[in-house]
């Protein structure tokens, strides 16, 4: 039987295309997200760790103070500042003190345009060891004026060492020389969008909005590592925290895992959803392979076969597509992934990592799902075929009378008729809003169970209009109503797929349209101007100045730390104006005192 099976796959290769290329779209899709994410994760957790790699210490605001005001960026310089980098440095045993920031930073063309919307600027860090960057060409900032792009940006950019670039800080616009390129290990950059490097002297305050302010200084320590942390928390004192460098590295590792835990289920569903359409394209395919080898099948069974040895026959069939079409679809699924990195580059959407990863349980994964969906989908006709007679068999005429089955229309009416009543009243609020899931899926029960029914009345329905094509309309009408279970089988494989783009298109608008609602309750302006760093008082300015605007609120922000409550966030504006600007309403009291300066409001 073996031997029958091997001999079938040749001499009925072409009835296998359908099948194979189902197989090889539904794994690609698999293969793809899981390369992806795999790629994903192996950027984002090893680079935080190389990033660190030579740093045993940090220091950082303590408690929630320095995390809200590394958030609102720039406040927090009232914790590390210049003063907290030069008392760092002077403990003994501290044997090199670097400063770490990173605030949007844009590489602007001669046109004005951004060549990327991510780009982040960062001090650069003298000392080797703790400096994650390398030089590929040129030198590092050493003055005012001068800045490092990475090789990345600065391709994108069209400039090298010794060209002046313009930029886009937090401090406003700036001109500056670009005096050396880097590189972060294999890839580019640190940052997904790029990086921006400025002199020690410069990044304070070109970061800082005007004001020196670093997120965490970074230390490499000549002694204890615990010892010289007791030292500089003695001598910084209780605002911030001296913790090892683990502890950032396990901080931003679990932040990342958190990301990779949405991205890897979205992509596997939609790729197992994909696999669910395949399982009834192949399903079709091979219930028509059965029905066209019935003579075929009732010989083997006339001289001798059991029904056990030709479902294993198909069986085997089945496995041997089902295992060559998933090896294929990982291969297709790798360059997919290749393809959506570029195409996702060339749209400014740069996802962590360079290149793609293959590992050996995503290969196992993929081709035991792609050949388990395909045998799955084979047990039906195999089983089918196994318990026709030899007689039955020889003189069957390929008769399928499912469509007048009094069971499936009972069944699949009332699922019908139930789906579509539970959504009708989810539409209308006249039942509660889960029964709206209820009655998809017996709509969906319905189409499956009773797809027969509706293929023979659509037959019907349609078969006058489609007689006046002529021959051919009128075998297209008959054809469908000689087998309509065959019909209603490949005619769920396109439901299902239309069901795929649609749930992604009005899932996609609707978490839109709510987006948008809740950012429009949140406030009532038109425009919201902000930076990482604090807006430049020419700026505020100048949208003051701009036509068209009616008025404007500038928001100041910092993180303080109240003894009796802790940290708290305290901003201060013109009351009026935000009054007009963001439709702040007073829900109890007055904001006169505010006004005065005399009060608070929360």
């Amino acid at each position: 039987m073996l031997r029958l099976a091997l001999s079938n796959l040749r001499a009925y290769a072409g009835r296998f295309v359908a099948t194979a290329v189902a197989v090889v779209a539904g794994v690609a899709f698999l293969a793809s997200g899981l390369i992806v994410t795999d790629a994903v994760r192996e950027a984002l957790l090893g680079s935080v760790a190389r990033q660190y790699e030579g740093v045993d210490l940090a220091v950082t605001s303590s408690d929630l103070l320095g995390v809200l005001g590394a958030d609102l960026g720039g406040p927090a310089a009232t914790v590390l500042g210049a003063d907290s980098l030069a008392k760092v440095r002077a403990v003994p045993g501290v044997a090199a003190a670097a400063p770490e920031q990173s605030v949007e930073v844009k590489v602007l063309r001669p046109s004005g345009d951004a060549v990327s919307v991510r780009t982040r600027g960062r001090p650069w860090i003298v000392d080797e060891r703790l400096n994650p960057l390398r030089l590929t060409d040129g030198r590092a900032p050493a003055r005012t004026g001068e800045v490092v792009l990475d090789r990345g940006l600065a391709a994108r950019a069209g400039v090298r060492t010794g060209r002046p670039v313009a930029l886009a800080t937090p401090a406003g616009p700036r001109r500056a020389t670009v005096v050396g390129i880097s590189a972060f290990d294999r890839d580019d950059a640190v940052d997904p969008g790029g990086t921006v490097s400025f002199a020690e002297s410069e990044a304070g305050t070109v970061l800082g909005g005007g004001t020196v302010s670093w997120t965490r200084i970074l230390v490499r320590t000549a002694g204890q590592p615990a010892v010289v942390g007791d030292a500089v928390q003695g001598a910084l004192g209780t605002q911030v925290s001296v913790v090892p460098a683990r502890s950032i590295v396990e901080d931003s590792q679990r932040t990342s895992s958190v990301f990779i835990a949405l991205l890897r289920p979205v992509l596997q569903g939609f790729a197992l959803l994909s696999l669910f359409v395949c399982g009834f394209v192949i399903f079709n395919t091979f219930s028509v392979v059965v029905t066209q080898r019935f003579r075929e099948l009732a010989l083997v069974r006339a001289v001798g076969g059991t029904p056990a040895q030709v479902r294993r026959s198909l069986l085997t069939e089945g496995l041997a597509v089902g295992l060559v079409a998933s090896a294929v679809g990982v291969v297709v699924g790798a360059l997919g992934a290749r393809g959506l990195q570029s195409l996702l580059a060339a749209l400014d959407l740069r996802l962590p990592g360079n290149g793609i990863k293959v590992t050996t349980g995503t290969v196992v994964a993929c081709l035991a799902t792609g050949t388990i969906v395909t045998l799955a989908s084979t047990i039906v006709p195999a089983v089918r075929a196994g318990r026709t007679r030899p007689v039955e068999a020889m003189r069957r005429a390929a008769v399928d009378r499912s469509g007048t089955s009094v069971v499936r229309l009972l069944a699949g009416g009332v699922a019908l008729v139930g789906g579509i009543g539970l959504l009708l009243g989810a539409k209308a609020k006249l039942v509660p809003g889960w029964t709206l899931g209820l009655g998809t899926w017996l709509l969906f029960a319905g189409v499956v169970v009773g797809g027969p029914l509706v293929a023979r009345a659509f037959s019907r329905a349609v078969g006058v209009p489609m007689r006046l094509a002529g021959l051919t309309g009128r075998l297209a009408a008959d054809n469908c109503a000689r087998n309509p279970r065959r019909t209603a089988t490949t005619a769920n494989a396109l439901v299902i797929g239309l069901f795929l783009v649609t749930l992604v298109t009005v899932a996609g608008s609707a978490v839109k349209g709510w987006a948008i609602n809740s950012l429009n309750s949140l406030s009532g302006s038109d425009y919201v101007v902000e930076s990482d760093g604090a807006v430049p008082d020419q700026v505020v300015a100048g949208i003051a100045r701009t036509p068209g605007v009616a008025g404007s609120a500038p928001v100041r922000l910092a993180a303080l730390s109240d003894p009796v409550s802790g940290p708290q966030i305290v901003s201060t504006t013109d009351v009026d104006q935000l009054e007009r600007t963001a439709g702040v309403k007073v829900a109890d009291g007055s904001l006169d005192g505010v006004t005065a300066g005399a009060g608070v409001a929360t």
